[in-house]
C-alpha cells in the first residue's frame, strides 16, 4: 500500500473520529421582557426551553446552559464560561428568543449590542459556531418580532471535509416582522425549526437533520404560516463556513429509548395535537411526497391530515422506542362541508356539484322522468343551490300527449350532520317551461307555456370519500301554470291551475 493511500485513510479516520467525538455546547436564552416600554412576550422563554430540549435529546448537547429572564451581564458571563470549556473540535450553538431592534438584543431592561455579540461569538474557540436569533419587537394577540438579516446559505456536496466557521440564522429578513402565535404557544419560526429538528426536515431520510435542511424547512414553513398575517416573514442565513459537508444539528436515532416515532406514509400537511382534538399544538408540518417521520415524547396524539376535500383524523398512542404509522391506523374522514357547518373550517364556503336522476308525479298528466344538475355552496348556516332540470312524460287516453319540461331554480337548505349521514331540509323555487304535443282524434295543437314551481325538500347525504357523496331527496311539489281546457278532444280554452304532486331524486355529488 502506497504512502499516499495510507495518508488518505488516516485523514479519513481522523475526520470520522473528530465528528464522532465533537462536543456540542448549547446556550439557550429566552427573555419575555425587553425594554420597559415593550409589551412582554408570552412564549419567548418557552421557545428557548423547547429548543434546548430537542438539542439535548437529539442534538447530542451535553453542555447546556439555559438562561431565562436574565439581563445582558448574565449572558456575557455565560458565554465567557462556556468559552473556557470549548475545544478546537467543539460545536457551539447559541439560541435567542426575545425582543430586539436594529441595535441589538433587549434582555430584561438591558441591551446586548449585535457588534459585541458577534465579536464574542467569533472569538470563542469552537470549530463550528451557530447563532440563531428569533427576536421580537412589539406585541399584540400575535406579537410582532424583528431582526436583521444576512445572505442566503448554500451547502455544496463536492468535498467530504468537515465544516468550520460561523453561521447565523435570523427569523426574518431586514425590515420585516416575524410573529409569535398564541395557537402554537410560540413563534412561527421556532415552532417550525424545532419540528424540523425532530425529523420533519430530514428530506433525504438519512436519519440526520443538518443545518441546511433545518433552515430550508423552517424558511418555507414560516413563510407559509406568516401568510395569515399582514406581512410575510423570510428567515435568512449569514454564513462563513468552510468545508463541504453540512453541519449536523440532530440525529434521529439518539433518543430511541425515550421518544416515539410518528411515521407518515403519504405527503401532505399534518397537524399533531397533544391528548385530543382540543389539545395544544405539538407540531404543524409538511411531509414530502415520499413520506417522513417525527420524534415526539410518549403520549396520546390527535393527528389530522389536510386533504384537498376533507380532513383525515387519527387518535394515536405513542410509546417510547415504538414507531406508529398514522396512515395505516384506522381513523375517520371529515368533509370540509361538515367542518364549515360546525364553524371549524378556515374557508368561508365549500362548493359542490350534484348530478341526479329524478321522478315526479304528473302535473299536466302522466308520470315523468327527469335529470337534475345542481351547483351548491355550503355556508356556516345554510346551503344554497342553483339547479337545472329537464325531462317529460307521456299521457294516454282521449288525448295522447308528450310533455317536455325545462326548469331552473334556487334551493335553500339547512343541513344537520349526524354520525354517518347528513340530514337536510329546505325549500326550492323554480321557473318552468312546458311544451306539450298531442296525438289525438280531435283538434289539439301543440302548446308552450310558463309556470312557477314550489317544493319542500327532505334529503339524506352519505359521504363516500375524496369529496364524493351520495344524495337522496324527496318531497311535495306544487306548480302554478296555465292549463288548457279540453272538451270532447277539442281545446276550448285555458285556465290557471295549481296541481300538487310528489318528487324524488337520487344521485352523486362532489364537493371541492
Amino acid at each position: 500500500m502506497s504512502r499516499a493511500v495510507v495518508r488518505i485513510l488516516v485523514a479519513l479516520v481522523a475526520l470520522v473520529a473528530l465528528e464522532a467525538h465533537a462536543a456540542v455546547h448549547l446556550v439557550a436564552i429566552g427573555a419575555n421582557r425587553g425594554e420597559p416600554d415593550e409589551t412582554p412576550l408570552l412564549h419567548a422563554e418557552r421557545d428557548a426551553s423547547l429548543f434546548a430540549g430537542v438539542m439535548r435529546r437529539l442534538g447530542g448537547a451535553e453542555d447546556v446552559v439555559e438562561l431565562y429572564g436574565e439581563d445582558a451581564n448574565a449572558v456575557r458571563g455565560a458565554l465567557q464560561a462556556v468559552g473556557r470549556r470549548l475545544g478546537p473540535g467543539s460545536q457551539l450553538v447559541i439560541y435567542y428568543s426575545g425582543h430586539a431592534d436594529a441595535r441589538g438584543l433587549h434582555l430584561t431592561g438591558t441591551l446586548l449590542p449585535y457588534r459585541e455579540l458577534e465579536s464574542t461569538v467569533l472569538g470563542l474557540p469552537a470549530r463550528v459556531r451557530v447563532l440563531i436569533l428569533d427576536a421580537c419587537r412589539s406585541g399584540a394577540a400575535t406579537r410582532v418580532k424583528g431582526t436583521t438579516a444576512g445572505k442566503d446559505f448554500v451547502v455544496g456536496p463536492e468535498s467530504p471535509s468537515l465544516p468550520e466557521g460561523t453561521a447565523i440564522i435570523t427569523s426574518s429578513a431586514a425590515g420585516e416582522d416575524s410573529h409569535e402565535s398564541d395557537r402554537l404557544r410560540g413563534s412561527f419560526f421556532t415552532h417550525h425549526l424545532v419540528t424540523g429538528l425532530r425529523g420533519a426536515a430530514d428530506r433525504n431520510a438519512d436519519g440526520r437533520v443538518t443545518l441546511g435542511e433545518a433552515y430550508d424547512y423552517a424558511y418555507h414553513q414560516t413563510l407559509r404560516a406568516s401568510g395569515t398575517t399582514p406581512n410575510l416573514q423570510h428567515p435568512t442565513f449569514s454564513v462563513d463556513l468552510r468545508g463541504r459537508t453540512d453541519v449536523e444539528l440532530t440525529r434521529l436515532d439518539r433518543d430511541k429509548s425515550r421518544s416515539g416515532r410518528l411515521a407518515f406514509a403519504r405527503g401532505g400537511n399534518y397537524l399533531v395535537l397533544e391528548e385530543g382534538d382540543a389539545g395544544a399544538v405539538a407540531a404543524e408540518l409538511t411531509v414530502p411526497a415520499g413520506g417522513g417521520s417525527l420524534l415526539l415524547p410518549p403520549g396520546t396524539y390527535f393527528v389530522q391530515r389536510r386533504d384537498r376535500t376533507a380532513y383525515e383524523e387519527w387518535t394515536l398512542c405513542l410509546t417510547a422506542g415504538a414507531t406508529v404509522a398514522a396512515d395505516s391506523t384506522p381513523g375517520r374522514t371529515v368533509a370540509y362541508a361538515r367542518l364549515l357547518r360546525k364553524g371549524g373550517h378556515a374557508e368561508p364556503a365549500v362548493h359542490g356539484l350534484l348530478l341526479m336522476g329524478a321522478g315526479r308525479g304528473g302535473v299536466l298528466g302522466g308520470v315523468g322522468g327527469h335529470g337534475v344538475l345542481a351547483y351548491t355552496i355550503d355556508l356556516p348556516a345554510l346551503t344554497l343551490g342553483v339547479r337545472v332540470r329537464g325531462g317529460g312524460g307521456d299521457l294516454g287516453g282521449t288525448l295522447e300527449s308528450t310533455t317536455l319540461e325545462l326548469g331552473m331554480g334556487l334551493t335553500v337548505e339547512r343541513v344537520i350532520d349526524l354520525a354517518w349521514l347528513s340530514l337536510a331540509f329546505g325549500v326550492a323555487v323554480e321557473g318552468v317551461l312546458h311544451h306539450q304535443r298531442f296525438e289525438s282524434r280531435g283538434d289539439a295543437p301543440a302548446r308552450t307555456g310558463w309556470g312557477v314551481g314550489f317544493a319542500a325538500l327532505l334529503a339524506l347525504e352519505r359521504e363516500l370519500g375524496a369529496g364524493w357523496l351520495l344524495r337522496l331527496e324527496a318531497g311535495p311539489i306544487a306548480q302554478v301554470l296555465e292549463k288548457a281546457v279540453v272538451t270532447d278532444g277539442v281545446v276550448t280554452g285555458s285556465e290557471w291551475a295549481s296541481p300538487v304532486t310528489w318528487w324524488f331524486a337520487g344521485g352523486l355529488g362532489w364537493r371541492f
